[in-house]
């Protein structure tokens, strides 16, 4: 379970453990998850709440979901953003 948006046991997808340092200068871990779907929205004109917001209401997190079929989808960890700048080049 996770945290996101200010939510305390938000699921997380299932994931496999391919390799755990705990010792290392920088502790990590290399996981592998199995099928995934994103949700996405332009954040031109708006700051990361207000994008972040938008998703939440499509999902329905606070409100009935704004998606085409008003169905419910399940919010899991973790939440990722990122600005246009670090998309360029990207295909």
């Amino acid at each position: 379970m996770g945290i996101v948006f200010g939510k305390n046991g938000v699921a997380e997808p299932a994931f496999d453990i391919l390799l755990q340092r705990n010792t290392a200068s920088v502790p990590y871990v290399i996981r592998k998850y199995g099928e995934r779907f994103a949700i996405e929205t332009d954040m031109m004109g708006t700051n990361d709440n207000g994008a972040f917001g938008r998703l939440a209401g499509y999902i329905g997190v606070t409100s009935s979901p704004q998606n085409d079929g008003g169905t419910p989808i399940s919010m899991t960890a973790p939440v990722v953003t990122e600005s246009s700048s670090n998309l360029r080049g990207k295909a």
